[in-house]
Formats: structure tokens, C-alpha cells, sequence
């Protein structure tokens, strides 16, 4: 009884000095073939992941094992962003003006209308329904993307770092300050919103204003998450924190070291970070 008690009075005092994390990995993979540019895990099973040449993969458990697809017969693009909202249902945008979807997990994709720019982030709630972003362009879709309604940013916003669409013509916006925007009137009007980041002090440099995602935001109802890939003297990390009033208010953020340098991260309505490695591996957190 004595060295149970000793015991726990070391596991407490070790919490109280490092803090409690809350966010784990729960998959980490080996490095793959070809050349990958964004992943994303939506339950904990399914996922997808996409990258140059046609490079498209799934998977069903979690992220450990990959199912290559046919993808694209007749287009060779570099895809660079992608999300997912179902099992099957699977999108993805990158160069040569592409915006896809599929039913399939991209077995086969079907072309959307051109989009502007290299596609960055995009988000659906359904199959018709969606945005899309370039590093230079914002649109949204109702029909499927046979058109798209170009969107002005947020006031204070250059750049759309990451989107979420939550309900029609609902949805959030991290911009690449790290500011967190929402709308509920189809982009009509933003409200900005507490940034996630603010009672972090350590200095820290945020990997934004690229081609991938360097920001990742993710909703549920009110309950929501954000991650930030950044590097700290050299070494890189990610910022996760979460919200449980609609992005009001943020938790403090936790800082978790990265044993692999970070290319672009995702994230999903049921808590799960994605983050895809320069060495073709993912990095999966969840709390």
C-alpha cells in the first residue's frame, strides 16, 4: 500500500509540473511511396490522402494501411488539399485549376467547374454544397461546383489558411494571422472571433502562407479544435487547442513536439489531427 501511494504522489507531482496533455498520438505511420501533399483522417478509420501524379489513397483503419485508387485516367495534377465527410465522400483541390469529388474515396474523381489559382483547402457539408480556396481566391458552391460564386475575405484577412463549413452557408475561417472568422449568412458577413493562440507567449513561428495548410480548424456543434504546424528554435511542433462556446473562447494551448518535420495538417468534426510528414508519413492526434 505504501509504494501504491508513493507511486501516485510521483505521477501527480510529475502532472503538476509538466501539465496534463489531453491530446495524444494514436497513429503514427511509416513513410510511403510517391509524393503526398495532404491526408486527413475524418473517424478514427476512415481517411484519404492525395498528392502528385494522379497520387490518390484511403484507408479504413485509421491510417495504418493505404488502398491505392485509380484517381484520375485522364488528368495528371498535383492535388494539395482535401477533406472528407463520409466513408466515401471525399474531395480535393490542387493545380491546373482542379477542384474534385468523389462518392468513391476518388475511385474514380469527377472534375468540378475551374477554380482559381492552386487550390489550397476545401470544405463541404455535402455533395453539392462547399468552399474552396486558392492562396489567392475564395468561392463557394451550391450546385456541385459546376459554378462557383467567388467570396470576399474577412476584413483583416489576406489569405484563407483554412476552412470549415459547418451547415449551408455556415461555416469558419482561420485566416493566415491565426484569426478565427465564422458566418451563417453565406459569407455575407464574418464575425472575427477570439484567436486561438493569444495566451500562448513562447515565441513561435506558424508555418503559413504556403501551398498546403499550415492551420487546421475543425467543428461540432459548438465544440470545435484548431492545430498550428510551427517551428520553436528550429524545432518543429504543433499548437492544438479547443473550444466549447463556437471559437468565443480557447483553451490554452498545448505544444507537442514533432519527431518528424511536419508538411500540411487536417482535422475532422470528431477530434481527429491529421498531420502528413515530409517523409510521407501521418502523424495522427486525438484527444
Amino acid at each position: 500500500m505504501h509504494s501504491y501511494r508513493s507511486a501516485l504522489c510521483a505521477c501527480i507531482l510529475a502532472v503538476m509540473l509538466t501539465g496534463c496533455s489531453e491530446w495524444k498520438i494514436v497513429t503514427q505511420s511509416e513513410p510511403q511511396q510517391d509524393m503526398l501533399n495532404a491526408a486527413c483522417i475524418l473517424d478514427g478509420k476512415s481517411g484519404i490522402e492525395v498528392g502528385e501524379f494522379n497520387v490518390t489513397r484511403s484507408t479504413r483503419d485509421g491510417g495504418k494501411h493505404w488502398i491505392a485508387s485509380m484517381g484520375s485516367k485522364t488528368h495528371m495534377y498535383g492535388l494539395y488539399g482535401c477533406s472528407i465527410i463520409d466513408e466515401k465522400t471525399v474531395f480535393a483541390a490542387g493545380n491546373s485549376k482542379q477542384a474534385l469529388y468523389s462518392t468513391n474515396s476518388g475511385d474514380p474523381w469527377h472534375s468540378m467547374a475551374d477554380i482559381e489559382g492552386v487550390g489550397k483547402c476545401i470544405s463541404f457539408i455535402s455533395v453539392t454544397e462547399g468552399w474552396v480556396a486558392s492562396r489567392t481566391w475564395f468561392a463557394r458552391t451550391k450546385d456541385q461546383g459546376k459554378t462557383w460564386i467567388p467570396i470576399l475575405l474577412p476584413q483583416d484577412a489576406t489569405m484563407a489558411e483554412a476552412l470549415y463549413m459547418t451547415a449551408p452557408g455556415t461555416g469558419y475561417l482561420v485566416s493566415e494571422r491565426k484569426d478565427v472568422f465564422f458566418t451563417a449568412d453565406s459569407c455575407a458577413h464574418w464575425e472575427k472571433l477570439a484567436n486561438p493562440f493569444a495566451d500562448f507567449t513562447r515565441p513561435y513561428k506558424p508555418l503559413v502562407c504556403r501551398g498546403t495548410q499550415g492551420i487546421a480548424i475543425a467543428m461540432n456543434g459548438k465544440e470545435g479544435l484548431v492545430a498550428c504546424l510551427a517551428t520553436i528554435d528550429k524545432t518543429s511542433v504543433v499548437l492544438l487547442t479547443r473550444t466549447e462556446d463556437g471559437g468565443k473562447t480557447w483553451r490554452k494551448p498545448e505544444l507537442h513536439t514533432l519527431s518528424r518535420e511536419p508538411k500540411t495538417v487536417n482535422a475532422s468534426a470528431q477530434g481527429y489531427v491529421t498531420i502528413l510528414n515530409k517523409d510521407m508519413s501521418i502523424t495522427v492526434f486525438h484527444r
